[in-house]
């Protein structure tokens, strides 16, 4: 059995963006929800203020090294108001972060899985995704 999971791990093609960007939204919102370690992206920042007005999120210039069943990957998150939000606070919040991330593929019961990693924690795992604000280009 350990020598079939090697084998699958091993010539595991190259991961699609779809699969990358499916395993960061899933972590960005599990880290939101519980804060697990990614001060940068909170409720706030993820979901603003008014639940009607949600803000577009888009992950933008996604670059992952690595091969196999490991990738460390680069990308910025950038965050546009919704048209409506007058809110100063909502108007305030950071509009690009850069953030980096350890992503591996995960044997579950649906199949293998892209998911980015988690070390232990206190209660909660820590993601090892983090982000912070991005410096204004000079």
């Amino acid at each position: 059995m350990l020598l079939a999971m090697i084998l699958m791990f091993a010539a595991t093609p190259a991961p699609t963006s779809d699969q990358l960007h499916s395993a960061i939204w899933h972590d960005l919102y599990l880290n939101a929800m519980i804060g697990n370690g990614n001060e940068a992206v909170t409720m706030r920042w993820h979901f603003g203020h008014d639940q009607e007005l949600l803000p577009t999120l888009q992950i933008v210039d996604l670059s992952c090294k690595g091969q196999g069943a490991s990738r460390r990957c680069a990308f910025d998150l950038s965050r546009t108001p919704h048209p409506e939000v007058t809110d100063p606070a909502d108007l305030a919040e950071a509009r690009r972060l850069t953030c980096v991330a350890r992503l591996s593929l995960e044997s579950t019961r649906g199949g293998p899985v892209w998911q980015v990693v988690h070390t232990p924690g206190k209660g909660h795992s820590r993601t090892t995704l983090q982000c912070k604000p991005k410096e204004p280009a000079r």
